[in-house]
């Protein structure tokens, strides 16, 4: 009888590759009966299991229920034959010798085996990358802008329609995004039955599943069709109507290049032309020897362009000095050597490659090459870097934030720094600022302020914004003098500044030292938020004042008119003494008056001056003074009680005034004062829109309107009071 013919698949684990298989980083098994009967070392060293071990335990050994059932699912369909495709790649938590679990990327290909089916894969710790992964997924909303930048398609979705892209999106479908948002999904699709398909998925699992992961395939603006592979996470798993964000990949090269992987099996063509991962070998520091395709590919050439070939025809100078350092000590040393390089690609485009390089000895001891083999991680470096700027970096004024200033006040701590000191600063006027212009406004106060803060402190020094309108700064190696230069030059550049040209701009500080081993650091830093506080006690008043003359000498720059508020303050003085108020009432009285239109700072210059009738919509823009004058006083302390009279100047006795509407004695009783005095200064004195009128005609008004417009008791001693004018 003939002695069965071996399989491609056997003859490969024969060949002269298959110790060559060892020592790639690239984890490989072969799988048949859920028995390992195949592992490499790369695999016994990522799980801490000797591959004896391996050998001797199955799946459920090592992978959780929750991942296996559909591990099984898919391996049982495909060994009876009922579906002859694989997943691309498959993740899934893998409980390592010691206990802990960790994920592992797997991309199986099913092969024959001493003529029975069995799985072929390489295996990748992508522990790491799912970590990141996860932390990203919490970040959805405040990474937006960043993810504009990101390369893979990332979307926001709400019942399959798109509400947000990125400029990944737009590169991958070829639609721009002006013609992508708003719309929704069904255009990316092939055929009415794929979306049909998608939408089942959608809605059979949201809800359902934190995350919802599939592949599809879409129509690209140009009628190309691609592969992609999506993952849906629900931005309220309660609620699916709130939306969706959808990450989308590309994975057309990867789909080929697994079809290629396939190809080339059945071609008895050996494993390392089909794995991700870059492979080659070195037969001396700078020479190529064999390379797989995934190496050429990077490099955008033939592998016969690269195998052995020097690296100095291949790669920049810089790249090649960079990469024969490593490879030295791999061949001198005789030790495993893990670098980080970065490598420009076929388009020159520099990339991040996690390499390992692992000499090959012969049985004297002796170097016969170097292997080396490489994954591309600049997505994972800069997806760490992103996640580092939003720990530690404050959002508005890119200072660091409080919780890195923790962390750095602990590492000078410990390192027993002396001296340390410590500054804190307050914006002072943020609210007014605030109240009167806007929190845009604020915003940008807050970002000139720590662009000062920066100019003014030395590079050692670490600089945060402790939260609201204060920072703090950490200065190693500074005494009460070297604090005092920084304050003073703070001080002077805020004097010198250009926020607005009719606010100053002040911040108060205090500064206490570190000055023996055993003083406690929070002692310090409490020490110094005293005297900011003592410090801002000293200037608020003086402070707050030059705010309000400045924002009055700003209302005059906008066409106010001074001499309305001049004749309000004369005859309010004499209706003040005829109805008895004491002095201080009459002083509490021109305040009020003084500042009864503040609110109008905030209202377009051209309303102020129009000549003519105002229209509706410039009417309802007047009508919001009451309330922007109201938000300003009652952010400052001294001048908070006046700021309900000034809110409620405008209401009327009957209820038809604004803004709230108020009737009768509900009305603060200086409010219905003023709006006699401010209705008769106007009556009195005329506008471009409306002749004066005679004192006859003013009574006569007044009488009408007693008990509609005004308080009809005020406006009767009013009235007696014009008559013996």
């Amino acid at each position: 009888m003939n002695k069965e013919t071996p399989k491609p698949e056997e003859e490969i684990l024969k060949s002269n590759n298959y110790s060559l298989y060892d020592l790639l980083s690239v984890g490989i098994y072969i799988l048949q009966n859920e028995k390992f009967i195949y592992v490499n070392e790369a695999l016994s060293n990522l799980s801490g299991y000797s591959r004896e071990e391996l050998l001797n335990l199955n799946l459920h050994d090592l992978i959780p229920n929750e991942d296996i059932l559909k591990l099984e699912k898919v391996i049982k369909l495909a060994l009876k034959g009922v579906t002859p495709e694989l997943p691309l790649f498959y993740t899934s938590k893998v409980k390592m010798k010691d206990g802990s679990f960790r994920f592992f990327e797997a991309s199986p290909t099913l092969i024959q085996y001493h003529g029975e089916p069995a799985f072929l894969a390489t295996i990748i710790d992508v522990t790491d990358r799912k970590k990141i992964e996860d932390r990203l997924k919490e970040r959805e909303e405040t990474l937006k802008g960043i993810l504009s930048a990101a390369p893979i398609g990332i979307s926001l979705m709400q019942e399959r329609i798109f509400k947000w892209s990125n400029k990944a999106m737009e590169e991958i479908t070829g639609y721009p995004l002006g013609e992508m948002i708003g719309k929704p999904s069904r255009f990316l699709f092939g055929s009415d039955e794929e979306d049909d398909r998608v939408g089942t998925i959608l809605y059979s699992n949201l809800g359902e599943k934190d995350v919802i992961e599939f592949e599809t395939r879409i129509k690209t603006k140009k009628g190309d069709i691609i592969d992609a592979h999506v993952i849906i996470n629900p931005l309220d798993h309660t609620n699916s109507s709130k939306g969706y964000i959808s990450i989308l990949s590309d994975i057309t090269e990867r789909k080929k290049a697994q079809e290629k992987l396939n190809q080339l099996v059945e071609e008895q063509k050996i494993l390392l032309d089909n794995i991700e991962a870059q492979v080659w070998y070195l037969t001396n520091i700078a020479k190529y020897g064999a390379v797989n395709q995934a190496r050429a590919d990077f490099f955008g050439v033939k592998k016969e362009e690269l195998e052995y070939r020097n690296m100095w025809e291949i790669s920049s100078r810089d790249e090649v000095k960079v990469c024969i350092e490593g490879n030295r000590r791999a061949f001198e040393d005789k030790i495993q050597v893990k670098t980080e390089e970065w490598v420009a690609n076929s388009k020159g485009i520099k990339r991040l490659l996690s390499i390992t390089k692992t000499p090959k000895m012969d049985s004297n001891g002796n170097i016969e090459f170097v292997v080396c083999s490489a994954i591309d991680i600049t997505e994972q470096r800069e997806a760490e870097k992103i996640i580092y700027h939003l720990t530690y970096y404050d959002e508005l004024t890119n200072l660091y934030n409080r919780r890195f200033f923790n962390k750095e006040l602990e590492r000078l701590t410990n390192q027993k720094q002396i001296p340390l000191s410590i500054l804190m600063i307050d914006v002072n006027g943020l609210k007014v600022v605030n109240d009167t212009y806007g929190h845009l406004e604020g915003d940008k106060l807050l970002k000139l302020i720590a662009e000062i803060i920066k100019k003014s402190c030395k590079k050692t020094d670490v600089i945060s914004r402790w939260g609201g309108d204060e920072f703090i700064i950490l200065m190693p190696n500074a005494l009460k003098k070297d604090t005092d230069k920084i304050i003073k030059r703070i001080k002077e550049r805020c004097d010198q500044a250009k926020f607005r040209k009719e606010l100053p701009m002040s911040v108060a500080i205090g500064a206490a030292t570190k000055t023996d081993i055993d003083q406690d650091i929070n002692n310090i830093i409490t020490e110094a938020e005293s005297r900011m506080y003592s410090h801002k006690l000293t200037i608020k008043n003086s402070s707050h004042y030059a705010i309000i003359n400045s924002l009055m000498a700003s209302l005059k720059t906008k066409g106010f008119e001074e001499k309305h508020v001049i004749n309000m303050r004369e005859i309010g003085a004499r209706f003040g003494e005829k109805l008895g108020f004491s002095l201080y009432e009459l002083n509490k009285l021109d305040t009020l008056i003084t500042l009864h239109d503040i609110g109008k700072i905030r209202i377009p210059n051209e309303i102020l001056t129009k000549p003519d009738l105002l229209t509706d919509e410039e009417y309802k823009l007047i009508q919001e003074h009451p309330t922007i004058g109201y938000r300003l006083l009652k952010s400052i302390d001294y001048l908070k009680d006046l700021a309900q009279d000034v809110l409620c100047h405008h209401e009327k006795w009957d209820g038809t005034g604004y803004p709230q509407g108020l009737k009768g004695e509900d009305i603060p009783y200086l409010s219905r004062f003023i709006a006699i005095i401010d209705s008769y200064e106007v009556m009195s004195s005329g506008r471009p829109y409306k002749k004066a009128m005679s004192k006859e005609d003013i009574i006569k008004e007044f009488k009408e309107k007693s008990g509609k417009q005004f308080d009809p008791e005020l406006a009767e001693k009013f009235i007696e009071l014009l008559e013996t004018m």
